[in-house]
């Protein structure tokens, strides 16, 4: 589908919401949103997809889209920290994992944040939470299907973990 496909979509969307239908180009960096939003896109050879919502609401917005299909067994460390090994069920759910994790990466680093490792973040597929850099509460919402899907939203009062 591509990248013109998921900008199609959120010109769409800000149209729908009467904001500024224009998203900002920055080089190595994702899609900037008007004044006043926040918002992430996402795409594979078949979706586009995007995320957005008022930056009143949400400080920060992502999203990722993947197959699924199982997580390469060669990556399932890599990407996994031990906590979260011993409770992923099989290989599609690490597949979910790392997509959170990415989803997780855009709204951390929509406004110039600090660049993650994926065992930087903890994701809990089960309470649809994730602990970035060990203290930044995310909430998630996930979509299992023949896509899988991940949105990752860090609200204002940006909750820290102990």
């Amino acid at each position: 589908m591509g990248s013109l496909a998921a900008r199609q979509a959120g010109y769409q969307l800000l149209s729908e919401v009467g904001a500024a239908s224009r998203l900002d180009q920055h080089p190595n960096r994702p899609a900037a949103f008007p004044q006043g939003y926040v918002g992430s896109i996402a795409h594979d050879s078949a979706f586009a997809v995007v995320a957005l919502a008022s930056h009143s609401e949400v400080a920060a917005v992502g999203i990722d889209i993947e197959p699924a299909t199982p997580l390469p067994p060669e990556c399932f460390e890599t990407v996994t920290t031990p906590r979260e090994r011993e409770r992923i069920r099989d290989l599609v759910e690490a597949r979910l994992l790392f997509c959170a994790k990415e989803a997780v990466f855009k709204a951390m680093n929509a406004e110039g944040g600090a660049w993650l490792e994926h065992t930087d973040v903890e994701v809990d597929i089960d309470s649809e939470t994730a602990i970035a850099a060990g203290a930044i509460l995310l909430e998630l919402r996930l979509s299992r299907g023949p896509t899988l899907l991940a949105l990752a939203m860090l609200l204002p009062s940006v909750a820290q973990c102990s």
